[in-house]
């Protein structure tokens, strides 16, 4: 009974530690949490503000996006008009690329986009979706001569 007491007793006093260890690991879950959020988005530009150009990060490109229709709504597929412009003749190994994601959650869309060559410069990306509102970053990768560029379209959806 003495045993079963003081095994008792120790198991008593250390429950404030273990409640106390058990808030510090939740406060520095919490303080990474709000680091991982703190993701910097590029400015933000709203569905009325089309078309958008933007140089790619290299310098090689141009790109220019218009949704097609004049804006992008909330959990509606559209689809994306897009042209380049380039001071050199593109390659034949050169390829574009085009998705989105939402940084702050550090998640894309849930469809693939497909870009069509149109010729002259011209694509037509289709198979886009936002599926949730906030900020969006929509990316298109520029690949020639085994060299990416990017070009990034910031996108709020409300």
């Amino acid at each position: 009974m003495l045993r079963k007491s003081l095994v008792e007793d120790s198991q008593q006093s250390m429950f404030p530690m273990r409640v106390l260890s058990i808030i510090a690991l939740c406060a520095v879950l919490l303080a990474s949490c709000d680091q991982a959020s703190k993701v910097e988005v590029p400015q933000v530009r709203g569905d009325g503000s089309w078309p958008v150009t933007v140089k790619s990060d290299g310098g090689g490109y141009e790109v220019t996006l218009q949704p097609s229709g004049g804006g992008i709504l909330w959990n509606k597929h559209f689809s994306l008009e897009m042209n380049l412009k380039s001071e050199r003749p593109l390659s034949e190994d050169f390829e574009v690329r085009v998705d989105a994601d939402m940084p702050a959650h550090r998640h894309g869309m849930n469809t693939k986009a497909e870009v069509f060559d149109q010729g002259k410069f011209a694509y037509v990306v289709e198979g886009m979706l936002f599926h949730m509102k906030g900020d969006w970053v929509i990316t298109v990768e520029l690949t020639e001569g085994g060299v990416t560029e990017k070009a990034e379209f910031p996108v709020l959806i409300k």
